[in-house]
């Protein structure tokens, strides 16, 4: 009979768990409402089964609120127990008797047991483990039958030999019951924020996607378009839907056909195809597409679209520029080389470089900067590299070039830094001064001859003039000579002419 009265008892706690899950439906937990009303509601429970109890007289009654308590805190946290007990100790004290004390006590260790599991368990994460549903069930009720020392001396000891063994059995398994379907409860609203959480991102990325995105049935048939689609086709949603695939795609592309096989065979198709606008212009479009099933396992298809026109252009643009480019670069009748900065290895190479260098283009893209070089300039090639890098100087003059011949001419290198192929380099062009440089050092040769001719012409003339000074100087010394003494011959003459007068 006791056992039959405990589990009447507990039937509510299923009752309450259903109606706690509708609750939970329209107010949620995480508001003020669903806080307050689960509180009300499993105090309310809570006081239906103390009001048919178990009744033992004078007072002493056992009810499923141990159960209701702990499994409140548990899934709904600590503002949702404290409404529930406040509830349920307000009935408890109202009653009286000599179980008082007792089911105060039960009440707050319910209650407080619940919030040590739900901050341990952390039920708002990942939904209590059956295991752990007994755990804490056993724990609540080991407690309350070891708080059944607190009835009067006489009584608790009749009272554990009656109830203390069902209690221990039937109430942790009672708390798995309950628990299991709030636990499932808590596990569909999770399962349910979650697909909520991911068709919100859906439509997030389906309405800003800056590409048109198509939901459609594999037999052509376009069930939804984003914006982005009605912008690129130049139509309304519906005027798509209207259109359906063979109104959006051009069904003269020889690509067509091989890419509707494709996906058919494989379940997705990734490429390029011809789309029509509205106004009947056609444009290339980038297009995925995935088979997929939706939640009723309909067949459906994905289809991305982007616009590549521009694309397109630049891609022309860019292969026009290339052949300009390599036209030059060919043509060029200065040989250039690219050299990547950081190894000092060759990228690219000109047909005139090569000519200059005896080397096939793929030989040269194997080579680099100090293999065409002598092993005894390298340092002075490898200075005026970095310093041609720094931007220190624009050109490098009468460089020694190394051929495969191993015959060395001079080059004058100009050099200016670029990305390519997503690397920093330096494009050198190579100038043959060779001949310049023979020019250069004969006419410095006949200078030197020069020089030293009128250098030794210099000596001869200073020896010349330096004999012809001591010459001069005999002469002079003569003169000098020659006046003075016709100047004594002359006073001679004078003093005898003056004698004679006396």
């Amino acid at each position: 009979m006791v056992y039959l009265d405990l589990i009447l008892n507990l039937a509510l706690l299923v009752a309450l768990s259903v109606i706690s899950g509708f609750i939970d439906r329209r107010w949620p937990r995480d508001t003020r409402t669903g806080v307050l009303l689960q509180g009300v509601l499993f105090g309310s429970v809570a006081v239906l089964g103390m009001l048919r109890p178990l009744n033992l007289g004078q007072g002493l009654i056992f009810d499923g609120r141990s159960v209701m308590l702990s499994l409140c805190a548990l899934f709904f946290g600590p503002w949702t127990a404290a409404v529930s007990c406040a509830i349920v100790l307000a009935c408890r004290v109202a009653l009286g008797g000599i179980g008082t004390a007792m089911g105060v006590l039960v009440i707050l260790e319910s209650s407080i047991i619940g919030l040590v599991a739900y901050y341990r368990f952390k039920p708002f994460i990942s939904p209590p483990s059956i295991l752990r549903l007994y755990s804490m069930g056993l724990a609540v009720h080991a407690v309350m039958v070891a708080l059944m020392v607190t009835l009067p001396e006489g009584v608790w000891l009749a009272t554990f030999k009656r109830l203390g063994l069902p209690i221990l059995l039937l109430y942790p398994l009672a708390t798995i019951l309950a628990g299991t379907v709030l636990s499932d409860h808590l596990s569909t609203i999770q399962a349910a924020a979650v697909l909520d959480e991911s068709e919100e991102r859906y439509r997030l990325l389906f309405n800003s996607s800056y590409d048109a995105i198509l939901l459609t049935t594999p037999d052509g048939e376009i069930l939804a378009a984003n914006p982005a689609a009605c912008r690129i086709f130049g139509r309304s949603e519906d005027e798509i839907k209207t259109a359906g695939r063979a109104g959006i795609l051009d069904n003269t592309d020889p690509r067509l056909a091989a890419a509707l096989a494709e996906r058919a065979r494989t379940g997705k198709f990734t490429g390029e195809l011809t789309f029509l606008r509205k106004d009947g212009s056609t444009f290339p479009g980038e297009v995925s597409t995935a088979l997929f099933q939706d939640r009723e396992h309909q067949d459906r298809t994905s289809m991305i679209i982007r616009d590549i026109t521009e694309r397109k252009k630049a891609e022309a643009a860019l292969k026009e520029a290339e052949l300009k480019f390599r036209t030059i670069f060919d043509s060029a009748s200065d040989g250039i080389l690219i050299a990547r900065i950081g190894d000092q290895r060759l990228s690219m190479a000109n047909r005139k470089i090569c000519e200059m260098l005896g080397y096939t283009t793929e030989e040269i893209l194997k080579l680099g900067v100090s293999d065409i070089h002598p092993e005894e300039s390298l340092p002075h090639v490898i200075r005026h590299f970095e310093m041609l890098r720094r931007k220190e100087i624009l050109t490098a003059r009468n460089i020694p070039v190394m051929r495969k011949d191993k015959t060395v001419f001079f080059a004058d290198i100009s050099s200016s830094p670029l990305i390519f192929d997503g690397e920093e380099c330096l494009v050198g062009m190579f100038r043959d001064v060779t001949e310049r440089k023979l020019a250069e050092e004969q006419i410095h040769q006949l200078n030197f001859e020069l020089e030293q001719k009128v250098q030794e012409r210099t000596a001869e003339l200073k020896q010349t003039i330096a004999q012809l000074e001591e010459t001069n100087k005999v002469f002079v010394g003569r003169e000098l000579k020659m006046a003075e003494l016709k100047k004594r011959i002359a006073e001679l003459e004078t003093t005898k002419d003056v004698s004679r007068g006396s």
